[in-house]
């Protein structure tokens, strides 16, 4: 799978798996699975509070 992120969010993204000690990919793994077994409205939230 490709996914094309915007440069500056691939940094954060790795900076935040650097300091969890995970490679990116696995970074990226526990962030999707965080995402999908939390309820909707909650990740709903987490993406607005993401953006402000």
């Amino acid at each position: 799978m490709t996914l094309r992120v915007p440069e500056d969010l691939h940094h954060q993204l790795a900076e935040a798996a650097t300091a969890e000690g995970r490679s990116l990919n696995a970074h990226l793994l526990y962030l999707l699975a965080a995402a999908n077994a939390a309820p909707g409205e909650e990740v709903y939230r987490w993406a607005r509070e993401a953006r402000n």
